[in-house]
């Protein structure tokens, strides 16, 4: 019989797919969307941000205040959809389920964001794999779960800066939510079906990633979140990678 405290361990390990199943870090509002302070000098401007002032000439994007991002016309009708669906999910979790961390002073312009970005690669590289190992559906969800999550990301790292509407975001994290629901739940029901559990190193991935998790926790904020949260990333894609192989092989 398979041992309870194993099962547990994968079965948490498959929540790793997403960010669906990550609490939503509440983060400090920019304050409008950028104040200039009373006391500095009109050449030496600044904007504030969650109680940090960021010198005026470091401060993106430097478009004048009151100016919101433009958006394409597929954009607006995609955020119409969809609005309906978020504005409930943000009223009955009283703004908690559609909330997100405040990623500045990092932007998705900068190495650092980049590099976060570029950690969603791994759920692109183990869906393409499961896929050419016969493994289509989850391969094909984990492929779509790369595109969401960065979508996710990038309007993210955007939005403090004024390149992107907090609605936006949001918008991003519900479709996010929604295809790793999707591939998580697809996950659980092949561990049922198959009545087994992955190798060894799925239950290691599995625990690594619970522990950049946590972490995020913790360190809900800028830079070390960035670092945690992407690595989460990488621990989450190895784990789905040994649940469908698992599958395969069953």
């Amino acid at each position: 019989m398979i041992n309870s405290h194993a099962v547990v361990l994968v079965l948490l390990g498959t929540l790793l797919l997403s960010e669906a199943f990550v609490v939503p870090i509440r983060r400090t509002r920019v304050i409008d969307d950028y104040i200039l302070s009373r006391s500095a000098q009109k050449d030496e401007a600044t904007a504030i941000y969650d109680e940090k002032i960021i010198p005026q000439s470091e401060k993106e994007p430097k478009h004048t205040y009151g100016v919101v991002p433009t958006r394409s016309a597929l954009q607006q009708q995609v955020e119409t959809v969809l609005a309906p669906a978020a504005e409930f999910l943000d009223n009955i979790s009283g703004g908690w389920a559609l909330s997100y961390a405040d990623l500045t002073p990092n932007s998705e312009k900068t190495p650092v964001g980049q590099i976060f970005l570029a950690t969603n690669a791994a759920y692109a590289i183990v869906g393409l794999f499961l896929s050419l190992q016969g493994e289509l559906l989850l391969g094909v969800l984990t492929d779509i779960c790369s595109i969401a999550s960065f979508a996710y990301h990038y309007t993210q790292l955007q939005q403090p800066h004024g390149r992107s509407l907090e609605s936006t975001v949001k918008l991003a994290l519900l479709v996010d939510y929604f295809f790793a629901v999707t591939a998580i739940l697809v996950g659980l029901i092949y561990l049922a079906i198959d009545q087994t559990l992955p190798p060894v190193e799925g239950i290691v991935t599995s625990i690594l990633g619970i522990a950049c998790l946590l972490s995020c926790w913790v360190y809900e904020y800028g830079t070390p979140y960035i670092i945690l949260h992407g690595m989460w990333h990488l621990f989450s894609a190895a784990t789905g990678y040994y649940i469908g192989i698992s599958h395969t092989m069953s």
